[in-house]
Formats: structure tokens, C-alpha cells, sequence
């Protein structure tokens, strides 16, 4: 497989590792990219657009990264706390009166962020369509009730997450997560990042290909199950326009492994990059300082999460590092960073495999990265 891009010399592991998922994992289409201290090391691409194999990925191809936009997310409500314009501590019904039907007085923000809130999914049948009109999910998810106690247990707000903190910055900003990322991050690093995607960009989208069938799928009347299958996300969804130009906060960013970098960068780099400081340093450190652990039901594994962010989690292919936080997303994508390092790595592929958070691909080439690090 003809890989191409840019590549610092002294990661050509990295390289080496990304055009192995090719052969070793079947990759069909991905990049890849890697900063350190602010500075761009890898920034590859290769494979096709379509299983046919007649339409190259390039450097300006984006795909849908599912729960890798919450990371997105994050930063805006970063952005917000830095601005003095919220608390994680305070009540979400303190910006969202509404939200407060049925018992749901007592969750705070920082519940939402760590999935603690008890609202992982719908009772209500929730189809397709109805994702895309955002304030309808708003108004059921205004009159849910809780599933469980806030703080009492985690459990993965797959979908629900991204509404209930869009809603937030909407009561206070008056836009949507995906206006402000756009207003106070992505224009102004250039980066190709969308949640919610233009008309004029959706050319420029791979489509995406299925994972093979789980081997334990989950019972229709199980956590998990509830959850999944209201509604189903897959490829067939993904791939129609109308949920590439909705705004789904949780699960519709569309970018490639650049662009994830040069967002993140942002985290990697306490706040300042390219010139520019986007967030205190203080606040940048709440990722670490405000942390939740457990086992998690619906990813059925212990999960340490540190405002919103993964920092540890059992069973995956995310390296024992101890100032580290991440996010992926269903199929494979994912966004990594190294405090100490200053790194941050990213991932984006059009095919997808069965994990939720990262899976074989992605473990080798991150192994990589350390690999050239640790040996100078």
C-alpha cells in the first residue's frame, strides 16, 4: 500500500505500522497524524474511499468519527469554564430549566461529562430522523426520567451526552457545539473539522463500511442493548446526507487524523498552540483533576474519566501512561494525548472494526510512536 504524506524522519516506524494495517488488518482508507510539543511529526493517508477500490483517500478526505467528536465537545466546555461562563459543579437545570422534569434536579454538568448522570439512552423510541432535529431529542430528554441516581454509577451517555451539553452551550452562548467549535477553535488553526457538515464539503466524505458482526451481542433487555438499539447506529445511517449535515454533538464530527490533532493539540499543549492561548493552563489540568472511576456496564470494562475525557481503561489498547486522556470512537478513530510529552495522535479510517474505543490498529501505531521516543 503506497502511503502518502508527510513523515518526520525519526517516525518512520509510525509510517511503517500505519502501512502494515493495510495488509495485517485489511484497512480499506485512514490517516494518521502525530504533534509533539505544538510541532506536526506525521501527517499520512492511504487506502480507498469505496471497497471497490477506485477512489483514493487524499489529504483533504474527511469521514465520520462517531464518539471521537465528543472530545470536540469538551473543549468547548473548557472554553466555557475558562470564560467564567459555567461551573462543572453547577446543576444543568441552572442554564436548562426545563431539564429539571421528572427528578432530574440533582445532575450536575460534570455528572454529564464523567456519565454518571443517569441518562445513558431513551425510553421513548427514539428513530433515525429524529436525531437529526435536535430540539425534538432536546424536549424528550426534558421530560425522561433518571435511570438511576446521578453520581451512583457510571454508565456510558452514548448518544444522550452530547445533546444534554449542546443544549448548555446553546442556553448560554446561543449557538450550537458545532458553531462554537467552529467560531473559537477550528477557524482559527484552519483545521478541517465539522460537526455537522457543509453542503459544499460532502464530496470530500468517505463513506463508511460496517464492522463484522459482535460475536456476544447484547440482549435487547440488557444496559447495554437499551442503549444500542435506540436507535441503531451504523454505517448505512452515517453515510446518508442527512445525518452528515445535522448536528449530532456525540456522533457526527466529521475531519480527518490532522485535523483531530491540531484540536487537540490544543489539550496536549496545556491551552496554547500556534502562537495562541486558547485555555488557561488551570483549566486544562481539570481533565486530570476531575476524575470518576468504575466499571462501566454498557462499555463492559473499569473506566477512569476525567472531565469528560478517558484517562484510564481496562482491556484496550491504550498504553499505561499515567498523564494521558483520550477519546475514540465506535469503529476505531481516535484522539490521544501525552501531557508529559506534549503529543497528541490521531486516527481516522473508513472501515470499521468492532471496538467501541480503539482497537489493533491503533494500539500498534501508538506503540510505535513510543518505541522512537523512548529509544532517542
Amino acid at each position: 500500500m503506497e502511503v502518502e504524506g508527510y513523515i518526520d524522519r525519526s517516525f518512520e516506524l509510525l509510517k511503517e505500522r500505519f502501512a502494515n494495517n493495510f495488509a495485517d488488518f485489511a484497512e480499506l482508507g485512514a490517516s494518521v497524524a502525530l504533534s509533539i510539543g505544538g510541532e506536526l511529526k506525521a501527517d499520512l493517508y492511504a487506502g480507498y474511499l469505496d471497497l471497490d477500490r477506485t477512489v483514493k483517500w487524499n489529504r483533504h478526505t474527511i469521514v465520520n468519527v462517531f464518539s471521537t467528536t465528543k472530545t470536540m465537545n469538551f473543549i468547548v466546555m473548557l472554553l466555557l469554564y475558562d470564560q467564567n461562563a459555567l461551573d462543572f459543579d453547577d446543576r444543568v437545570s441552572k442554564y436548562w430549566p426545563e431539564f429539571i422534569k421528572n427528578g432530574k434536579s440533582e445532575v450536575t454538568i460534570l455528572n454529564v461529562l464523567n456519565h454518571t448522570a443517569g441518562l445513558p439512552g431513551f425510553t421513548q423510541k427514539v428513530s433515525a430522523s429524529d436525531l437529526y432535529d435536535f430540539e425534538k431529542v432536546v424536549s424528550i430528554i426534558e421530560n425522561e426520567s433518571l435511570w438511576f441516581k446521578p453520581g451512583s454509577q457510571l454508565c456510558y451517555h452514548a448518544l444522550s451526552q452530547g445533546y444534554i451539553l449542546g443544549e448548555v452551550v446553546r442556553r448560554i452562548t446561543g449557538k450550537s457545539i458545532g458553531q462554537v467549535l467552529e467560531e473559537e477553535f477550528s477557524s482559527k488553526l484552519n483545521a478541517d473539522f465539522f460537526i455537522g457538515v457543509p453542503v459544499s464539503e460532502l464530496s470530500r466524505v468517505s463513506a463508511l463500511v460496517d464492522p463484522p458482526p459482535r460475536e456476544n451481542k447484547f440482549s435487547s433487555k440488557s444496559l447495554p442493548g437499551r442503549i444500542f438499539s435506540n436507535p441503531i447506529l451504523n454505517a448505512k445511517l452515517a453515510n446518508s446526507d442527512e445525518f452528515k449535515l445535522c448536528e449530532i454533538p456525540s456522533a457526527n464530527g466529521h475531519g480527518n487524523a490532522r485535523s483531530l490533532v491540531e484540536l487537540q493539540g490544543i489539550i496536549a499543549n496545556y491551552g496554547y498552540l500556534n502562537g495562541k492561548r486558547f485555555l488557561k493552563e488551570s483549566t486544562v489540568e481539570k481533565i486530570l483533576e476531575l476524575k470518576v472511576s468504575g466499571f462501566d456496564e454498557v462499555l463492559e470494562r473499569n473506566v477512569t474519566f476525567g472531565m469528560g475525557y478517558g484517562l484510564d481503561i481496562d482491556k484496550s489498547e491504550i498504553p499505561n501512561v499515567d498523564r494521558k486522556c483520550f477519546w475514540g470512537g465506535f469503529g476505531g478513530s481516535i484522539v490521544y494525548v501525552d501531557f508529559d510529552l506534549s503529543l497528541c495522535f490521531g486516527y481516522a479510517m473508513n472501515k470499521m472494526g468492532p471496538s467501541l474505543i480503539a482497537d489493533e490498529r491503533v494500539g500498534g501505531m501508538i506503540r510505535a510512536i513510543y518505541e522512537v521516543v523512548e529509544n532517542g
